[in-house]
């Protein structure tokens, strides 16, 4: 408690010390990537300070009562632009997560200070202001700690709002492991603040489409339970998202609902990708299972109970079943 304290007065101390900032949120974007990212914009407009949002996808439509999308951009040429004096990068583990390893690699002239704001088990300590918790339930939920510390006054409906989606986004509304008497505490507050809990919920529930029930059709028809190692998987190629014609990402929440499964302990749900790679999401309800060190294994990371990873390759059924083939 006292060095988060201690580094989240560090990090408020680099904030009044800077007019203009760069925000940083992972690819992909969830709702804890797009809420913080919105929030920490809306706290550096309180204090009459001005940011830009640098992501390499733009977020989800289902997202759109959130403050500040416009300032959204998937630009590279951002980071070349001498007008910011900090860079903020939230809910990334590290640079890569956050799809930015290259192209700060590529930058001739040094980054800004850099702020790390997290709540990966996996973070790397990048940066050289760090906030990381990963004990939090998200990262909107640190940040609502950073912002009560000295500007609690300035957390209106629009910033209580983009807080909370997160925090319902990574605790899936308040119902996987992630939920802790802390997480409902901050939520309470929150909704102390004016957050709109029913237009979030309603933007989480009522955007789905029947090509995404298509895709989440070919998923449940495909789990195989494994009882040796009490792990259920479950696989979708880009031949199931090109017949379904779906944009975007439907399958986010396919993991976390089968986690409930009474058999499995583990659930890997293995997802092809565009770019030629498969992106692998484990789940755990079990105290006594981490599921971060089986991702980083692959290179991966993220929590005890949730986590990711990628792989070269595509999926291919065999007599035996489901298999990573290597191109």
């Amino acid at each position: 408690m006292r060095d988060f304290l201690f580094q989240a007065r560090r990090v408020l101390s680099a904030i009044a010390a800077a007019e203009r900032f760069l925000i940083v949120t992972h690819q992909k974007p969830d709702g804890d990537a797009v809420g913080s990212a919105t929030a920490l914009a809306g706290f550096l407009e309180k204090l009459h300070k001005h940011a830009r949002i640098f992501c390499l996808h733009a977020p989800q439509e289902r997202f759109h009562y959130l403050p500040h999308l416009r300032l959204f951009t998937a630009d590279p040429n951002i980071f070349h632009d001498p007008w910011h004096e900090s860079v903020i990068v939230l809910d990334s583990s590290d640079l890569a997560y956050a799809g930015v390893a290259d192209i700060v690699g590529a930058l001739k002239t040094p980054l800004p200070p850099l702020m790390n704001i997290d709540h990966h088990a996996s973070n790397t300590h990048f940066g050289e202001y760090r906030l990381i918790d990963a004990s939090a339930p998200s990262t909107t939920s640190i940040l609502y700690r950073l912002f009560s510390l000295e500007h609690r006054h300035l957390i209106d409906r629009p910033i209580a709002t983009s807080l909370l989606t997160g925090l319902l986004t990574d605790t899936s509304h308040f119902s996987n492991p992630a939920t802790s008497e802390h997480a409902l505490t901050v939520g309470a507050e929150l909704l102390k603040h004016g957050a709109q809990f029913r237009q979030i919920t309603a933007a989480a529930w009522q955007h789905n489409e029947v090509a995404t029930l298509h895709i989440w059709g070919k998923a449940l028809a495909r789990l195989q339970y494994h009882p040796r190692y009490r792990i259920a998987v479950t696989v979708l190629t880009r031949e199931d998202f090109r017949e379904a014609r779906v944009e975007g990402d439907p399958t986010e929440g396919i993991a976390n609902f089968l986690v409930n499964l009474k058999e499995a302990d583990v659930i890997l749900l293995l997802k092809e990708q565009a770019d030629g790679t498969i992106r692998g999401s484990l789940r755990t309800v079990k105290d006594d299972l981490d599921v971060s060190r089986l991702a980083r294994v692959f290179g991966g990371g993220g929590h005890k109970k949730a986590a990711g990873f990628g792989v070269q390759g595509r999926l291919v059924q065999t007599e035996r079943g489901w298999e990573i083939i290597e191109k």
